[in-house]
């Protein structure tokens, strides 16, 4: 216990100029994402000081970032979104410029089935900060069927001795991406 009080604190960041001030009114906000080196030491009403200290203050507000792209079997490029009668392989990139990635980005994955998909990823930095993203994947494996009809219909014999309209009905998969 100091019987003549508290005077002041004298701080410095990362090396830089040391700050002097009223110890009963010091308080000090890191706002910057990176590592802090906070030396400190206070002083007392009868000019004793203590030893330096210091402490790392860490600090990362910034969420990761994740990207997905993704390649069809044939090795092209798939536009998210669009219609493919191939597997599709989604690969997803990480990365966080303050802190790290906690853990590992998630691992590519494939869908080779008919029908629509959503390829999601979520990634985590070693301060708890998040995101996530995702893409949209739509595979059609079954051949549409056109069904075309005329008018006239043509005669017995199969002909026709006037202009003909052929009129087209169209049906796809209506269960799988369309």
């Amino acid at each position: 216990t100091d019987i003549s009080g508290l005077k002041s604190i004298t701080y410095s960041l990362n090396g830089g100029t040391p700050t002097t001030a009223n110890a009963a009114s010091t308080s000090l906000n890191i706002t910057t994402d990176g590592t802090t080196v906070l030396s400190y030491f206070a002083t007392d009403n009868a000019g004793n000081s203590e030893a330096v200290k210091s402490l790392t203050i860490k600090l990362d507000k910034t969420a990761p970032t994740i990207t997905a792209s993704a390649k069809k079997a044939d090795g092209t490029a798939y536009t998210p979104g669009s219609s493919t009668n191939q597997a599709v392989t989604v690969s997803f990139n990480c990365s966080d410029a303050t802190s790290g990635i906690s853990g590992s980005c998630p691992a590519n994955q494939v869908f080779s089935t008919e029908g629509s998909f959503s390829a999601s990823g979520s990634v985590s930095d070693n301060a708890g900060n998040t995101a996530n993203t995702s893409l949209a994947i739509k595979i059609d494996q079954t051949a549409p069927t056109a069904s075309p009809t005329q008018s006239p219909a043509a005669n017995a014999n199969g002909w026709n001795n006037t202009d003909v309209i052929v009129s087209w009905n169209w049906t796809d998969n209506a269960g799988g991406a369309g």
